[in-house]
């Protein structure tokens, strides 16, 4: 095979229709990944909110980690009925901004559950992945879900003002905002 040397223009017109293909095809399934990882956020803090509530027992608390799980599987099915498509750049950028984000913050979930001392760990799982949507919606020039996203990191703070096992129900309230709204959303419009 032989390699061509594109021009300039021919090199932007390329990413540009990378970004393209990317953008129609993130539009037309997005709304599922942010669906399956929003309910399942969303289910797990009303389980753990309600264990913690009744009962009182902290070690309702490794029920977090059923949220990689659950979710990962939830991706899994959404990927095999999936059709195949080439990946390019732009899908293996975005990927990878949620997998090294996504592992941040289950590192900070297990640093939580490790520590004797007080460690913000709702918020600061909240502003990294709602940082993984800003900047999946910057890269793919969706200012939708950029917005969403930078709206999940503002009103994550409001984590701060909420004391107690009520922060369960409001990190999972932020998840039905910037993450089930806009999937349902992001469906409709596909």
């Amino acid at each position: 095979m032989e390699d061509k040397t594109l021009s300039n223009q021919e090199s932007l017109d390329l990413i540009s229709r990378m970004i393209r293909n990317t953008q129609d095809r993130f539009e037309r399934g997005a709304g599922k990944p942010f669906l399956i990882w929003g309910y399942t956020t969303l289910a797990v803090s009303l389980a753990v909110w309600y264990a913690l509530k009744t009962t009182g027992n902290p070690q309702w608390n490794w029920l977090w980690f059923a949220i990689p799980v659950v979710g990962s599987l939830g991706m899994l099915a959404f990927m095999k009925r999936g059709t195949k498509t080439v990946k390019t750049f732009i899908d293996t950028a975005v990927n990878q901004v949620w997998f090294v984000l996504g592992v941040c913050a289950i590192l900070v979930a297990c640093y939580a559950t490790t520590t004797k001392t007080y460690f913000p760990t709702l918020l600061l799982i909240s502003l990294l992945l709602f940082a993984a949507e800003a900047i999946t919606g910057g890269i793919l020039k969706l200012a939708f879900i950029k917005f969403m996203g930078l709206a999940g990191i503002v009103l994550s703070f409001g984590l701060t003002f909420v004391q107690g096992v009520d922060q369960v129900l409001a990190f999972g309230s932020l998840f039905l905002i910037a993450m089930i709204i806009p999937g349902h959303i992001m469906n409709v419009q596909a």
